[in-house]
């Protein structure tokens, strides 16, 4: 883990992270911090605006979180779709968009189809803005429904600041495997 202040930055004021266990670099503006843990046996590089590390998608914060060796747990829960723009400087597949019932998103589930051989298959990105009155308002499942995923119908409501999510977005696309 070195920060390597050569690399060129998306603005002069923000700080590049590079990784080399993990053969990723991000760069991150001024107020963000950087903190690397581990949930059970799988490394989280966690860069958050609030809150505690280790962040994940359990936890409702502002972050862009790394994990490279996947999370064991079931996956995040809520309404979402399939993002179509790249999102990062890595080769993606299948990212995912989750959102506010009847709003804006407020986060990202994003997996690579090229990656180091340092990260797991299963390795992902989760970005995120803190959703202010956050609640699962309910799920469009009903019971004995086929093919019906309650995990990804599960409705959020809250709401986020705008300028947050816009961050998190210019933080992803600084996101790169060396």
């Amino acid at each position: 883990m070195v920060n390597v202040p050569n690399t060129p930055d998306p603005e002069p004021e923000w700080t590049v992270y590079t990784n080399d266990d993990y053969d990723f670099q991000v760069s991150y503006p001024v107020g963000w911090k950087i903190g690397t843990q581990s949930l059970g046996s799988e490394p989280v590089i966690s860069n958050y605006k609030d809150g505690q590390p280790p962040c994940s998608h359990h936890v409702n914060s502002t972050q862009v979180s790394i994990f490279p060796k996947g999370l064991g747990t079931e996956g995040p829960i809520g309404e979402n779709r399939a993002v179509t723009e790249d999102l990062t400087l890595g080769i993606e597949r299948g990212p995912r968009e989750f959102f506010i019932n009847v709003g804006p998103a407020y986060a990202y589930s994003i997996s690579f189809e090229q990656r180091p051989v340092t990260w797991e298959n299963f390795g992902y990105v989760w970005a995120s803005v803190l959703v202010k009155d956050k609640k699962s308002v309910g799920s469009d499942c009903q019971m004995g429904d086929t093919g019906c995923d309650p995990f990804n119908t599960t409705k959020v409501s809250g709401s986020i600041d705008q300028n947050d999510f816009h961050t998190v977005k210019e933080i992803l696309k600084t996101f790169r495997f060396n």
